[in-house]
C-alpha cells in the first residue's frame, strides 16, 4: 500500500537571502543534505542546498563597501574581462540565427516556466528537431502539471495561492519534464489563469526531456554568516566561457537572477552586490563588448518574458560580472522531431526529482514490466566530477536487486551536476510482469558514494509539521521499490522502512528517505506478435468555425470538449510506433489544423506562416485501412480539408464541391 507525505518547505527568514538548514542523520555514515526553498517574487522561488555537489571553486571573502577581499570592484571586473577576451576559442558575440517568439508572462508568476520552455524552443530550434520560430511549447500547460501531478505533485504551501500565483524554478520545470508532463502545444494548451487539465492532459509531451546540467555558480550568499563567496577573476572567466559553449552547443541557459537592477538604457542587468534573485530568464547568446553598468564590458544576451515592448525586441542582456546571476542550467531533449520518441515507456518511483542525498550508499530500484518490453536507457543524477557504474537485472525476485541475472552494465564520468539518460547498448528483452532492478553505484569527485533520493516531510515527535510554507512536495512510496546498500550490494535495506532524525533549532523531525532517483525506459515489443498495437484517432467538430481535429490524445480531446467542440467519435486506428510519421501544422492567422506525411508539404507550409507541432500520429502502410483526404475550395478560414476513411462520406462531400484529393495515409486494419 503507498503511504503520502506532504514535505513542507521551510520559508526564508532572513531579510537578505535564504536560510539554509542542515540536516543530521542518526547514522553518522548516512547524514543527510537537502535543498530548501525560499520565498516567491517575481514568480521565483530560490533555493539553497547540495552546494557541494556542484564543486564549485569558490574563494571566501568578506563584501564589504564594494570590496571583495582586499581587491576593488573594478580590478575584479578588469581581471576577469581580461581573462575572457585573452580566450579566443570562441566568437566574440553570438546569438542564434533562429530565435522563438519573445511572449509576455503577464500577471501570471510563471516566469521559470517561461525560461524553460524560451530555452526548450531555442535548443530544439539549433538541432533541427523543430523549425517554427512562434510560440510552439506552452508555459501554461507546465506549470499546471507541476502542481497538479497527483500523488507526486508540487503542491501549493502558501494561503491564497494557486499554480500560476506561487512561482516555481528550474528544478520545479525539470522535474516535471523529466516525467514526460510536456511541453506541450501552445495552440492547444493557452497560457491563462483560466486553464484546466484533465489527467490524460498532464501527459502530453511533444518531446521528452532526456536531462539537464547545472553549471558552477558564479556567486553564492551564505546569509548564516553573512558572507559571500565571490569566484576569482580566472574562475569567472572560465565560468564565462563554460558558459559560451553550453550556449553553442545545446541552444541556451536557463539561468536565476535580480530584475532589480535594471538599465532601460541599455537594456540589461547589473549589480555589484549580492541580491537574492526573482527572476528566471533563458540566455540565448552573449557579446563580448555589450556595455552595461559595470565597470567593463561584457553580458549575455536574454530571452524576457515581459513582452517585446521591453530591451530590444524582448531581448535583454545580463552582464557577465552580475552578482544575482546564478542556478544556471542546461536542458537537453531527445533528438527526434516533435511527436515521435525514442522511449515511450517510462518506469520511474520519483515525480519531483531528487532534493536528498545521501552518501555511503549505492542506490536501486525494482521495477516490473507493464508488458512485453525492450529497454534501452537508464536514467540517474551524477554530482559535478562524478562516476557511475549502472547495471540492469532481470527476473530478479522481489526485495532482492542483485538476484536475477546481469543484463547490461555501463560506466561513465560526468562534468557538471545533473541528470542524465544513459544509453545501455543494447535493448533488453522483458516479458509483462517481469521484475528487473537497476543499479546505481554513484561517486562524487572524491571517490565517495551518493545516493539521490526523494526526502519526505519534516514533522516533529509530537506529529505537527514544519514552519510556514511556500512550497510542498507530495510524495508516495511502497515497500519493495527503492533500495540503498554500504557493503557493495550484498545487504540492501528498503528506503521505505528506514527513518532518520533531523534536528533544526532544537526541535527534532522525523526525516524519511523516500525513493531513489532512478529511472528506465523502454518501448513496447511487438516481435513475434501478428496484431499490430494501434490507438485510437479522435474526431471533433468545431460547430463555430466549421473545423474536424483529429488527435489520438485523449486528454486533448477531452479538453477541447470543454470548449465547445464536439467529439464525433473514433476516426480510425493508427499504429502506436512507427516510421511513417503524419505531422501536424496550425495555421494561428486561421485557426486551421492541417495534417499531411509530406515533409516537403510540411516544410512549404512552414514558409507561408504555419506552425509546425510535431508528429500526430503514425500511418501503417499501404495494406492498411486508407484514410481520404478531400478540399473545399469555397472555404477560405477554418475547416478546408477533411479526413476520413468513409468511401460514402468522400462521395457525399464530392457531390457538395468538395475536391478529392486521394489517400493521405493508411490505419490499422
Amino acid at each position: 500500500m503507498k503511504r503520502k507525505w506532504i514535505d513542507l518547505v521551510l520559508t526564508a527568514l532572513a531579510v537578505a537571502g535564504l536560510l539554509a538548514y542542515p540536516a543530521h542523520a542518526d547514522d553518522a555514515s548516512a547524514e543527510m543534505t537537502h535543498i530548501e526553498y525560499g520565498e516567491s517574487e517575481d514568480g521565483l522561488i530560490n533555493y539553497s542546498g547540495n552546494e557541494a555537489l556542484l564543486d564549485q571553486p569558490l574563494t571566501e571573502s568578506v563584501h564589504t563597501d564594494g570590496l571583495v577581499g582586499a581587491v576593488s570592484e573594478e580590478q575584479y571586473e578588469a581581471d576577469a574581462y581580461a581573462a575572457i577576451t585573452a580566450d579566443q576559442t570562441l566568437a566574440s558575440s553570438y546569438r542564434p540565427a533562429q530565435i522563438p517568439q519573445v511572449i509576455s508572462q503577464g500577471a501570471l508568476d510563471l516566469c521559470w516556466s517561461y525560461a524553460t520552455v524560451d530555452s526548450s524552443e531555442t535548443n530544439r530550434l539549433l538541432d533541427g528537431t523543430i523549425s517554427d520560430t512562434s510560440n510552439l511549447y506552452s508555459p501554461g500547460h507546465l506549470g499546471y502539471a507541476a502542481y497538479h501531478g497527483g500523488d507526486e505533485t508540487w503542491t501549493v504551501g502558501t494561503p491564497g495561492k494557486t499554480w500560476y500565483s506561487l512561482g516555481g524554478n528550474a528544478l520545479v520545470a525539470i522535474s516535471t519534464l523529466l516525467r514526460w508532463y510536456g511541453p506541450a502545444s501552445s495552440s492547444v494548451y493557452e497560457t491563462t489563469s483560466a486553464l484546466t487539465l484533465g489527467s490524460d492532459d498532464l501527459t502530453s509531451s511533444l518531446t521528452h526531456l532526456t536531462g539537464y546540467e547545472q553549471l558552477k555558480n558564479p556567486y553564492v550568499y551564505s546569509p548564516d554568516s553573512g558572507t559571500e563567496y565571490a569566484g576569482d577573476s580566472a574562475g569567472l572567466a572560465a565560468l564565462v566561457e563554460e558558459m559560451k559553449e553550453e550556449i553553442v552547443s545545446s541552444g541556451s541557459l536557463i539561468a536565476d537572477l535580480s530584475n532589480k537592477a535594471y538599465s532601460a538604457d541599455t537594456s540589461s542587468y547589473f549589480t555589484s552586490t549580492y541580491a537574492v534573485p526573482n527572476h528566471e530568464e533563458a540566455i540565448i547568446g552573449w557579446d563580448d563588448s555589450k556595455v552595461t553598468g559595470a565597470s567593463k564590458p561584457g553580458a549575455f544576451l536574454l530571452m524576457n518574458s515581459y513582452g517585446i515592448g521591453r530591451g530590444e525586441n524582448g531581448l535583454d542582456w545580463i552582464s557577465y560580472y552580475d552578482a544575482s546571476l546564478c542556478n544556471i542550467y542546461a536542458v537537453h531533449y531527445e533528438k527526434e522531431l516533435d511527436g515521435i520518441h525514442e522511449d515511450t515507456i517510462l518506469h520511474s518511483y520519483d515525480g519531483l526529482g531528487y532534493n536528498t542525498t545521501v552518501p555511503g550508499f549505492m542506490a536501486a530500484n525494482i521495477f516490473t514490466a507493464s508488458e512485453n518490453e525492450k529497454l534501452d536507457r537508464v536514467g540517474i543524477y551524477v554530482p559535478a566530477g562524478g562516476s557511475y557504474t549502472v547495471s540492469v537485472r532481470t527476473g530478479v525476485t522481489a526485495g532482492s536487486p542483485m538476484s536475477g541475472t546481469e543484463a547490461a552494465s555501463v560506466s561513465g564520468s560526468e562534468t557538471y551536476m545533473g541528470f542524465y539518460t544513459i544509453p545501455l547498448g543494447q535493448e533488453i528483452s522483458l516479458s509483462a510482469g517481469e521484475n528487473f532492478s537497476v543499479i546505481a553505484s554513484v561517486t562524487d569527485s572524491n571517490g565517495n558514494l551518493i545516493a539521490f533520493c526523494e526526502q519526505k516531510s519534516r514533522i516533529d515527535m509530537f506529529g505537527n509539521s514544519t514552519l510556514s510554507t511556500t512550497l510542498a512536495r507530495t510524495i508516495t512510496d511502497a515497500a519493495g521499490e527503492s533500495y540503498r546498500s554500504a557493503d557493495g550490494g550484498s545487504t540492501w535495506i528498503d528506503n521505505y522502512s528506514e527513518q532518520y532524525n533531523e534536528t533544526y533549532m532544537g526541535m527534532t523531525y522525523v526525516n524519511m528517505l523516500g525513493n531513489n532517483c532512478i529511472k528506465a525506459y523502454a518501448n513496447a515489443d511487438d516481435t513475434g506478435s501478428e496484431t499490430v498495437q494501434s490507438v485510437d484517432m479522435y474526431r471533433l467538430y468545431n460547430p463555430n468555425s466549421g473545423e474536424h481535429f483529429y488527435t489520438a490524445n485523449q486528454g486533448e480531446r477531452d479538453h477541447l470538449v470543454t470548449l465547445g467542440w464536439r467529439y464525433e467519435g473514433i476516426g480510425w486506428k493508427a499504429p502506436k510506433s512507427g516510421n511513417r510519421p503524419v505531422y501536424r501544422m496550425y495555421n494561428p492567422n486561421a485557426g486551421d489544423h492541417h495534417y499531411t506525411n509530406s515533409a516537403e508539404e510540411r516544410d512549404w507550409l512552414v514558409t507561408k506562416g504555419w506552425r509546425y507541432e510535431g508528429v500526430g500520429w503514425q500511418s501503417a502502410d499501404s495494406s492498411g485501412v486508407p484514410v481520404y483526404r478531400l478540399y473545399n475550395p469555397n472555404c477560405t478560414g477554418a475547416g478546408a480539408h477533411h479526413y476520413t476513411t468513409s468511401g460514402e462520406e468522400r462521395d457525399w462531400l464530392v457531390t457538395l464541391g468538395w475536391k478529392y484529393e486521394g489517400i493521405c495515409w493508411n490505419g490499422v486494419r
